[in-house]
């Protein structure tokens, strides 16, 4: 290296400069050994044997110099004056070009203390040199290379690196192989990755990865993963072609690259359900049904690894099997008890398929007492068939199965066994009354009947009166019965009508009816007296009995209030003849019936029947012994309420209504008393009294209530009194 001479110094032509020359002794892999020397140039012949020389930067020295040039011309600056004064070396650690890499190191030196120049004038001069970079030796291959399958569009790939300052990772290169063909360059990554994500992954294919490291020294070796295997694809061109009458072959195409197995599914209903039959092995092409059911058949298939599944394939084309059908089953049976007097007993069956073929024959078995059997052949699609039964016996067991035939040559299985026994049926007559339409003229009226057959299991005797049912009962052996004032008496001058129906116990039943007319000897007819109250609006009813020497005598008298033809109120029985009987409860201003009764010791009575109306302009109200009347000014109304509640449904538009059996009834009436004293005191009563109350109203109804009542005195002259009564319905 050339020297580099620092700047001159001195005054006027006595004048000097210093300069820097280095070059290198050695290098090795690890360091580089420099040399420096140091020169001194004067202009002028110099002599000085004291001077100050030092070097500072890569290698530090001071020290005392002489120095001697001869040259004293004035010709400029000759050669012949430039000396060699300072010699220095050092040694310099190379860079690995990751750690710094080439870099410099500089020496400067120093003059000064020479008397010809000015000894306090000092020169200067320096000198770089480079240092090289370390080179890099072939990194070492990275390890433990991982493939991870996230899904059919992400694989992430990972490794361990396995640098040192040495064998630097620089760049690290990844690259994959599909399918087991070439490896392709995918990515290019910093020296310090560790994984990588490949998102160009597709479905059905596997992958394979390799990672290999670069520096300026060459690659490493390859690192390799295992292989992932994505979703395969599905098979395509599945088709299906009988080759006996149960035995089908299913094929297909597979270009799928990555499955291990095929399942091949079948539907016997058109595709609405499937059963897998079977699974391949990996690469198969076809499955052979060997026994398909009957019917016709459709099939598809796809492709698996592991939890890896395709999509199914199309469905493929229909094929028809054809065997014999499965046991029909019994829709129609006789009853478990059948009478000796049928002649024939009705079985039914459903023809159940396996291969869609309807029903072509059946066949009828019947077994009498565990004999032979008797086979009937029926041709066609009928389902029912009529079993002769008029020759068999009390206590004969018939045993019936049924098999069908459809396309296939074969008959299927029997059906499951019915069975069902024969007895004689059973009898009933009635006895008394002996025949029909017979009189009756005495009560109570006895009904007797005689039975015949197997032990009684019921019966049921109903009495009616046209077509209204006046009386039943019930038992469970052979009984006389009474139709008397305790159960039911019947009315004189009317018919009636007995069925009676008995049931063995074997399930099979009699039945017999009569007939009669009541014609009783009566006692004579009784009469009525009637007087009506007009505030508490009650009526009081005086009975007396007939006379009549030809007719029984009356023992006893009664009084009924008719409410309706199917409701009345008995008020008073066990009477004397002029007893007194008080009605506290009549409807208003609508006529009311009162039934009068004149009893014989026989049971029967002769009735008479009266018609009152109770006529009024007031509301009244009855409670315990007392009552109250509204009736100037009046008004009244009712409120209702029903126990509900609206349900709002998913997909419906409007909510949905559901009623309880609750109600709630709420009248209510007001009206004024002019000067009333008594009304008043009535109503004050009423207001204390917190009990139930029968209200009634000018408009001929009649309820049990609760009652609420409030009083208010108007202002002004005239006393009137305003009567608020609010009600609400209760059970009487």
């Amino acid at each position: 290296m050339a020297i580099t001479w620092g700047a001159i110094v001195g005054p006027g032509s006595s004048k000097m400069r210093i300069g820097v020359d280095i070059d290198v002794l050695s290098t090795t892999a690890t360091t580089v050994q420099h040399r420096a020397r140091v020169y001194v140039w004067t202009r002028w012949g110099v002599s000085d044997s004291s001077n100050s020389c030092s070097t500072s930067g890569a290698a530090a020295s001071s020290g005392s110099v002489s120095i001697s040039t001869s040259v004293s011309s004035g010709a400029g600056w000759s050669t012949s004056n430039q000396q060699l004064i300072r010699t220095v070396t050092w040694s310099s650690t190379r860079r690995y070009p990751h750690a710094g890499g080439a870099f410099t190191t500089t020496l400067s030196a120093a003059l000064s203390g020479i008397d010809a120049v000015g000894s306090s004038l000092t020169a200067t001069a320096s000198q770089s040199a480079t240092v090289p970079a370390r080179a890099y030796s072939t990194p070492s291959a990275p390890s433990s290379v991982t493939d991870t399958r996230v899904s059919d569009t992400r694989n992430n790939v990972a490794w361990t690196r396995n640098h040192t300052d040495a064998g630097y990772y620089t760049t690290l290169y990844v690259e994959r192989q599909a399918n087991g063909g070439a490896y392709v360059q995918i990515a290019k990554l910093a020296g310090t990755a560790t994984s990588y994500a490949d998102t160009t992954t597709g479905a059905n294919n596997s992958y394979r990865y390799r990672v290999r490291a670069y520096n300026t020294a060459g690659y490493s070796a390859y690192g390799t993963s295992g292989t992932t295997y994505n979703t395969p694809s599905a098979p395509i061109a599945v088709s299906a072609a009988k080759t006996a009458e149960k035995r089908v072959r299913v094929s297909w195409t597979n270009t799928a690259n990555t499955e291990t197995a095929t399942e091949v599914s079948r539907s016997a209903d058109g595709g609405q359900s499937w059963t897998t039959i079977a699974t391949t092995g990996a690469d198969a092409t076809e499955h052979i049904d060997a026994d398909a059911p009957g019917g016709t058949l459709v099939y598809r298939a796809r492709n698996t690894r592991g939890a890896l599944v395709s999509a199914w394939s199309a469905v493929s084309n229909s094929v028809t099997t054809i065997q014999p059908p499965a046991a029909p089953t019994l829709n129609v049976k006789p009853p478990a008890s059948v009478s000796t007097a049928a002649d024939a007993v009705m079985i039914g069956w459903v023809h159940n398929s396996l291969d869609s073929s309807a029903q072509t024959a059946a066949e009828v078995r019947v077994v009498v007492n565990g004999g032979s059997p008797a086979t009937t052949q029926i041709t066609g699609s009928a389902a029912t068939h009529e079993i002769d039964v008029s020759g068999l016996d009390d206590d004969d067991t018939c045993t019936v199965s049924v098999r069908t035939r459809g396309a296939h040559a074969d008959f299927g299985p029997y059906s499951a066994l019915y069975s069902f026994d024969l007895f004689d049926p059973p009898a009933v007559v009635i006895t008394s009354p002996a025949a029909d339409d017979e009189s009756v003229t005495s009560a109570p009226v006895p009904v007797v009947w005689d039975y015949d057959g197997h032990a009684i299991a019921t019966y049921v005797l109903s009495v009616y009166e046209g077509d209204a049912l006046r009386h039943r009962r019930t038992g469970s052996s052979v009984e006389t019965c009474e139709l008397g004032a305790d159960t039911f008496l019947p009315r004189d001058g009317r018919s009636y009508r007995i069925e009676l129906s008995a049931t063995d116990v074997n399930g099979l039943a009699a039945a017999a009816t009569r007939t009669f007319t009541v014609a009783y000897d009566l006692p004579a007819s009784p009469s009525l007296l009637f007087d009506v109250d007009e505030r508490s609006a009650s009526v009081q009813l005086q009975v007396f009995a007939g006379f009549d020497e030809s007719a029984p005598e009356t023992v006893s008298l009664s009084v009924v209030r008719v409410d309706s033809e199917t409701e009345s109120t008995a008020l008073a029985d066990s009477l004397e003849p002029g007893a007194i009987v008080t009605d506290r409860f009549p409807l208003l201003n609508v006529e009311t019936m009162y039934r009068v009764l004149a009893h014989a010791a026989s049971g029967v009575a002769a009735v008479t029947d009266v018609e009152i109306v109770v006529p009024s302009g007031h509301n009244h109200f009855s409670f315990g012994d007392g009552s109250a009347r509204l009736a100037a000014n009046l008004s009244f109304g009712t409120a209702a309420d029903v126990e509900a509640e609206h349900y709002a449904f998913a997909g419906r538009t409007w909510p949905v209504l559901f009623t309880g059996r609750g109600r709630d009834a709420r009248p209510a009436c007001s009206g004024d008393l002019y000067r009333d004293p008594d009304g008043e005191a009535d109503f004050e009563a009423l207001m204390l009294w917190g009990g139930p109350v029968v209200y009634r109203d000018i408009r001929g109804r009649r309820l049990d209530v609760s009652a609420k009542v409030r009083m208010s005195e108007s202002a002004g002259p005239d006393r009137i009194v305003r009567v608020d009564v609010e009600m609400r319905r209760i059970e009487p």
